[in-house]
C-alpha cells in the first residue's frame, strides 16, 4: 500500500446563521488529522472534497435579490467570502493536512450541485488563497490509477451539468450555466428557506413534509405556478440561456407532479460502471445516503454527508442525529487494494435548529399560504390573458401548445 484516498462529501458549509447546515469545522479536522498518524505517517494521502464542500446554493447575496439566477464570478467571490468568513478554521485545517506531514499530502476539490461555483477560476484562485496552498479542483470528475470520483449529482437529470459548456455568454457577461433544477431551486425554493430549512435536515424528506402538509402545499403550489407559469412566461418574453426546454425536463417535472416524490433521483450506478470499463471503484455522494454495492469484483462506495442532518421521529419528537459516513481508498501501484465506508458520530450539537413543536412554523407557512393565493387571485386575469392558466369550466390546450412551441414541434 503507497497510496491513500480519503474521500468526504456534502459538507455544505454556508454563510453561517441558522440556515447553515455545516456542523463543526474542528470534528471534521479531528477525523482528517488521524491521517497525519501512523500507519499514514510515512505513505501518500490524498483527501478528495467530492462536491458540495460549499453551499453556494443556499447562501443568499447582498442587495436587492438574495438568490440571483445569473450568476457571474464577482458574485460567487462575494458569496465565498461570506462562506469563508463564517467558517475560517475549515480552510487553516486544509492547510494542516496539506503541511503538516513529510510524506506527500495532495487535496481535490470536485464541483458538486451546490457548488457549481468552483468552475470559475477567480473562485479557485481565492480558495487557493484562503487555504495558502495549492490544491487541485478537478471539475465534475477526478481519477487516480482504477478508482474514480464525481459527486454524483450527473446522474440526477434535475441538476446534471453540461461539463462542456460550465458558463453561457448573455448580454456581455459570462454567468454559470445553471441546470433546470437549480434554477427552480432559486427562483421558488430559496425565498421560503428560512422557513424550511428545519425540514430539509430531516430524513426522510417525504415523512418531514406530510408531518407539516402546510409546507408541502406551499412547495407544490408554488412549483405548480412555476412549471405552468412563470417558468413559460419568462421563457417567451425575453431570450435568456438559462431557460431551455428538453423532453428529459419535461418528464421529470412531470414525474414530481405525478407522484409527490421530493427526492426522485436516479443512482446511475451501473451508468458510470458501463462507461468507465477500467475502473474497479468508483466513488459518489449527493444522495446523502450511504451504500456500498459489489458487482463481480468492482466496487461502488456512496458516501453519506457531513452535514447534521436527522433520522425524523415525530412521535416523540426525538430526532437521531444520524452519522457522518466517508470513504478510504487504498492503492498499491495505482490500483485499489481495498477500500470501505467509515461511520463515525459526530458531535452532539447546541441546537439543531429544529423546534419540538412545529405547531408554530405552520402557523407561519399558512400565513405565507394566504398571501400566495391572494397574489394568484389578483393576478389571474393577466395570466389567463396570456395563456398561461387553464378555465375552471372548459379546458384550452393553451399550456399544451406552450410546451410543443417551447419544444420547437409545429403540431
Amino acid at each position: 500500500m503507497d497510496h491513500v484516498l480519503v474521500v468526504v462529501s456534502d459538507i455544505e458549509m454556508g454563510a453561517g446563521g441558522p440556515t447553515d447546515d455545516y456542523p463543526d469545522t474542528a470534528f471534521l479536522e479531528l477525523i482528517l488529522s488521524e491521517y497525519q498518524l501512523p500507519p499514514f505517517d510515512e505513505i501518500a494521502v490524498t483527501f478528495v472534497f467530492n462536491g458540495d464542500t460549499f453551499d453556494f446554493l443556499k447562501t443568499p447575496c447582498e442587495g436587492d435579490v438574495a438568490y440571483p439566477t445569473h450568476i457571474t464570478a464577482a458574485l460567487s467571490l462575494a458569496k465565498l467570502e461570506r462562506i469563508a468568513a463564517a467558517h475560517p478554521s475549515f480552510f487553516q485545517t486544509v492547510r494542516r493536512l496539506l503541511t503538516a506531514s513529510t510524506a506527500s499530502r495532495s487535496v481535490v476539490f470536485t464541483a458538486g450541485n451546490h457548488d457549481q461555483e468552483l468552475f470559475f477560476e477567480a473562485v479557485q484562485d481565492r480558495i487557493r488563497e484562503l487555504i495558502g496552498a495549492d490544491v487541485v479542483f478537478a471539475g465534475i470528475t477526478w481519477r487516480s490509477g482504477d478508482v474514480l470520483v464525481e459527486h454524483g449529482s450527473q446522474f440526477d437529470p434535475t441538476f446534471a451539468i453540461d461539463p462542456d459548456r460550465p458558463f453561457v455568454d448573455h448580454r456581455g457577461e459570462v454567468y454559470l450555466n445553471l441546470p433546470w433544477g437549480t434554477l427552480a431551486l432559486l427562483e421558488v425554493v430559496m425565498p421560503y428557506l428560512y422557513l424550511l430549512y428545519p425540514l430539509d435536515r430531516l430524513r426522510p424528506h417525504r415523512d418531514a413534509l406530510a408531518a407539516v402538509p402546510e409546507a408541502q402545499e406551499l412547495l407544490l403550489s408554488g412549483f405548480r405556478r412555476y412549471w405552468t407559469r412563470d417558468y413559460w412566461a419568462r421563457f417567451f418574453q425575453q431570450p435568456d440561456p438559462l431557460r431551455r426546454v428538453s423532453w428529459a425536463m419535461l418528464a421529470q417535472v412531470g414525474y414530481r407532479f405525478g407522484t409527490g416524490d421530493p427526492d426522485p433521483h436516479s443512482r446511475g450506478d451501473q451508468e458510470v460502471l458501463s462507461r468507465n470499463p477500467d475502473v474497479q471503484t468508483i466513488c459518489l455522494g449527493h444522495l446523502h445516503q450511504p451504500a456500498l454495492e459489489s458487482i463481480d469484483d468492482r466496487r461502488i462506495l456512496r458516501t453519506g454527508c457531513f452535514r447534521n442532518e436527522y433520522r425524523a421521529d415525530f412521535v416523540h419528537g426525538r430526532h437521531r442525529l444520524l452519522p457522518k459516513v466517508y470513504a478510504e481508498i487504498f492503492m498499491s501501484e495505482e490500483k485499489t487494494v481495498r477500500n470501505r465506508l467509515v461511520e463515525v458520530d459526530g458531535p452532539a450539537p447546541s441546537s439543531t435548529g429544529i423546534p419540538e413543536d412545529f405547531g408554530s412554523l405552520s402557523l407561519e407557512l399558512r400565513r405565507e399560504l394566504e398571501l400566495v393565493r391572494a397574489s394568484a387571485e389578483r393576478e389571474a386575469p393577466s395570466a389567463h390573458e396570456q395563456g398561461f392558466t387553464e378555465p375552471s369550466v372548459e379546458p384550452r390546450p393553451s399550456f399544451i401548445r406552450t410546451l410543443w412551441h417551447a419544444l420547437g414541434d409545429d403540431r
